[in-house]
């Protein structure tokens, strides 16, 4: 349930904050990261951090044209 709210916010975040997508594009991983913490709710930031550092980033990267995550990417 933990992995779906992440998932599910991170899809929010990633289709709705047009300013966030511009400063995500032009950011190093660890910006990303920050970024991210700032937006999510604490739950979502422990999700996220109990994560191995290869899914954050996957998680990160490719989305859909609606802003989603691409869950049948992610190795």
């Amino acid at each position: 349930p933990e992995c779906q709210s992440l998932i599910k916010e991170l899809n929010n975040l990633f289709g709705s904050d047009s300013a966030l997508i511009e400063q995500f594009e032009q950011a190093d991983f660890h910006t990303k990261i920050e970024l991210i913490r700032q937006r999510l709710t604490p739950t979502a930031v422990e999700s996220f951090a109990r994560l191995p550092g290869e899914i954050q980033k996957q998680l990160l990267l490719d989305r859909d044209p609606h802003g989603n995550i691409q869950l049948s990417k992610i190795e």
